[in-house]
C-alpha cells in the first residue's frame, strides 16, 4: 500500500529478506507487480526492453569515444560490443572474458537482476551526458548527468563507482589534472554521503564492505582472470607463470619487432619450462584440458597488454580503468546477477581491442627497422 511505498524511501527496499536501500527499484517492481500481478513472462519482457535500451547507449557511448574516426564507422565497436554482450556462448568458457555463457539471457528471468540492469542503464546514460558535457559544456547536459547519477544511485548502490568512470573518461578526453582530479573528488564524497544518509535512513541496509585480504584477492582473480583462480586451485600454478610470460613475449614483439623469432623462441620456453620446473612434465600443455586453460589465460593478459599499446590510439585504456573500477563494489558479493556489469564493460573492452587491432599491425610495421638507403642502393647494384 502506500504506506509501504514511502517506507521504501526510508528504510529498506521491497525485498526485507535481502534488506538493501534501493528505492527507485522498489517502486519498479512494485509497478510491474500492480500491472502484472505474479506472471513472469511480462516481468522479464521488461528485463529484456531494459537489456535493449543499455545495448542502445552502449553504441552511442562508444561511438562518442571513436568520434576520431567517420560516422559510418563509428558504430563498429559498440555493435561488436552489443553482440558480445548478448549473444548467448554456451561453451566451457568461465568468467565474462571470452564469452558470457547466456548470463544476459539467464538473467531476465531472474528477479534480483533488474536492479542490475536499471542502475547500468541510468549510470551509461549519466556516463553519456557527462561526455557531451566535457565536449559542449552545455549546463542542462551536466544537470541531466547528476540526476541521472543520482537516480542510478537510488536504484542500486553499484553505481557508487560512477565518479570513476567518469574520471576515466575526463582523462580520455584530455582535460586537465587539476579539473580531472576535483571533478573525480565531487563525485565520490557525493557516493560517500550518499551511503552516509542511506545508513541513516536504513541501518540495516547491507552495502559494500571489507571480508579479509584472502578473500578480496579471491575474487579479483575469479573477476579478472577465472582461469587462474581455476588453475591454483587445482594446484597448476604453472598456467599462470606460463601464461604471462608469453604475454611478455607478444609484449616485446609489439614493442621490438626487429627479432620476431626470438621472442617465438622465447613463447615456447615459456609454454614448456614452467610445467617441467614446477610440476616436473614437460607434456603437461599438450593435453587439451591444459592448453586451453593456458590459451584463455594468455588471452586475457594479452588483452591487458593490447589496451595499454592501443592507449593514444582509442578509448582502451580509460575502458580498462573503467572495467577495474566497476568491480570494486561486487568484492564481497557472489551471485549470478553480479556479472551484468562486468560482462557490459568487458564486452566494451574487447570489442576496442579488437577494433584497434589493425592499428596495432600497423604500429609494429612501423616499429620494424629498414635497411639505410646506402644500403639498399648497394643491394641494387650488387
Amino acid at each position: 500500500g502506500p504506506s509501504d511505498v514511502l517506507s521504501w524511501w526510508t528504510d529498506v527496499w521491497i525485498e526485507h529478506d535481502s534488506p538493501y536501500y534501493r528505492p527507485l527499484a522498489s517502486m519498479l517492481m512494485y509497478a510491474e507487480y500492480r500491472a502484472f500481478g505474479e506472471a513472469w513472462r511480462p516481468f522479464c519482457i521488461v528485463s529484456w526492453l531494459l537489456h535493449a535500451a543499455i545495448c542502445a547507449l552502449i553504441v552511442l557511448l562508444l561511438a562518442r569515444l571513436f568520434g576520431q574516426w567517420a560516422p559510418h564507422h563509428r558504430v563498429l565497436p559498440g555493435l561488436l560490443a552489443v553482440a558480445w554482450f548478448s549473444i548467448p556462448c554456451e561453451t566451457t568458457v568461465d568468467g565474462p572474458h571470452w564469452g558470457n555463457r547466456g548470463i544476459a539471457r539467464g538473467l531476465m528471468p531472474y528477479w534480483p537482476a533488474q536492479t542490475d540492469l536499471g542502475c547500468l542503464l541510468l549510470s551509461l546514460l549519466s556516463l553519456l551526458l557527462w561526455d557531451r558535457w566535457l565536449e559542449g559544456r552545455c549546463r542542462k547536459t551536466l544537470v541531466g548527468a547528476i540526476i541521472a547519477f543520482v537516480a542510478a544511485l537510488l536504484f542500486k548502490e553499484h553505481a557508487v563507482v560512477v565518479p570513476l568512470l567518469a574520471v576515466a573518461i575526463a582523462l580520455y578526453r584530455n582535460r586537465s589534472p587539476r579539473f580531472t582530479a576535483l571533478a573525480g573528488a565531487i563525485g565520490i564524497v557525493a557516493s560517500g554521503l550518499f551511503l552516509m544518509l542511506r545508513g541513516m535512513l536504513a541501518p540495516g541496509a547491507w552495502g559494500p564492505h571489507y571480508r579479509g585480504l584472502g578473500h578480496l584477492m579471491l575474487k579479483v582473480m575469479m573477476y579478472l582472470c577465472e582461469p587462474t583462480l581455476i588453475a591454483r586451485l587445482n594446484g597448476h600454478d604453472w598456467l599462470t607463470l606460463s601464461g604471462a610470460l608469453v604475454a611478455v613475449c607478444v609484449g616485446l614483439a609489439i614493442y621490438w619487432p626487429r627479432r620476431l623469432y626470438l621472442h617465438a623462441f622465447g613463447a615456447f620456453l615459456a609454454v614448456f619450462l614452467p610445467p617441467q620446473i614446477l610440476a616436473g612434465n614437460i607434456a603437461l600443455p599438450t593435453l587439451p584440458e591444459f592448453a586451453w586453460l593456458l590459451v584463455r589465460i594468455t588471452l586475457t593478459f594479452v588483452l591487458f597488454l593490447l589496451a595499454f599499446e592501443q592507449r593514444k590510439r582509442g578509448p582502451s585504456l580509460a575502458l580498462l580503468g573503467c572495467l577495474l573500477a566497476v568491480h570494486l563494489p561486487i568484492l564481497h558479493v557472489m551471485g549470478p546477477h553480479y556479472y551484468y556489469w562486468p560482462v557490459a564493460w568487458w564486452s566494451m573492452l574487447n570489442a576496442t581491442v579488437i577494433v584497434g587491432l589493425p592499428g596495432t599491425l600497423r604500429a609494429v610495421k612501423a616499429r620494424v627497422p629498414t635497411a639505410s638507403p646506402a644500403a639498399e642502393e648497394a643491394a641494387a647494384q650488387g
